[in-house]
């Protein structure tokens, strides 16, 4: 079993194989706690109490289908980014893509 999106409209769980979109972990609450907020906020649009969002954001994470292109390192180098293992999130972003069914 892969790592599930946990964007509450989104039923995306990262695969084996290279044609799921990439899964990324929540931004770590020790050395991150503002982005983390940052994810929180644009996820869940709610208050950012961690605790409450404590086991998904452990066992859980964003898809790619919830970020720019150019929120990847490697947008630029002709891959798609929306696919597993050809992108990694640059540091200060966070998810801005389809994350409400108004959206």
């Amino acid at each position: 079993m892969g790592r599930k999106c946990v964007v509450p409209t989104c039923s995306t769980e990262q695969g084996p194989n290279s044609t799921t979109p990439q899964v990324h972990r929540f931004p770590s609450p020790a050395s991150s706690s503002d982005q983390l907020k940052l994810w929180i906020q644009a996820v869940f649009q709610q208050s950012t109490d961690l605790s409450h969002f404590e086991g998904k954001i452990r066992n859980g994470g964003v898809c790619s289908s919830h970020f720019l292109p150019n929120d990847y390192r490697n947008w630029n180098d002709g891959l798609n980014p929306l696919f597993h293992k050809l992108g990694r999130l640059k540091p200060n972003v966070f998810p801005s893509q389809n994350l409400s069914r108004n959206s």
